[in-house]
């Protein structure tokens, strides 16, 4: 896949770069408010899927707690990350951080990641609202910000 350049990107979308990092920054401060705007019904937010949403790669986020998963098989890495997020329920945690790593040392490559995104997105859903993939300053892509319930 080509990356596109930033100049480039500005004949195609017509914002600058600049313009685009501060739009992408003002929609994930607007879905920041909106997460403590109850929608819908205590029962129904059970059953949403949680929603992965872009994180500015420049954010700086007041991360409640983390985990880090790096070397777990993947069972073991379901109950110790349930296990978390059980315990950062009862404490009425808000974001909290859980690092992956990125699969660099992994000779078939990243499995860890992708099966928690999929844990997330299922099992994962009584505990999480959003989520996406963390700003270089608390891991990048070998972690994930989660926005709880």
């Amino acid at each position: 896949m080509k990356k596109i350049s930033d100049e480039e990107w500005e004949k195609i979308f017509g914002l600058n770069k600049k313009e685009r990092e501060e739009k992408e920054y003002q929609e994930f401060i607007k879905h920041i408010e909106n997460l403590s705007i109850e929608h819908v019904e205590k029962q129904e937010v059970v059953d949403l899927i949680p929603q992965k949403i872009k994180i500015p790669k420049k954010s700086t986020l007041n991360i409640d707690d983390e985990i880090d998963l790096h070397g777990l098989k993947k069972d073991e890495a379901a109950l110790r990350l349930l296990d978390f997020l059980n315990e950062a329920k009862s404490q009425k945690l808000r974001i909290v951080l859980v690092i992956t790593g990125k699969g660099k040392h992994s000779e078939r490559g990243p499995s860890l990641k992708p099966f928690v995104e999929k844990w997330l997105k299922t099992k994962g859903k009584a505990f999480v609202k959003s989520f996406g993939s963390a700003p270089k300053a608390h891991g990048g892509d070998g972690a994930f910000i989660l926005f709880l319930k």
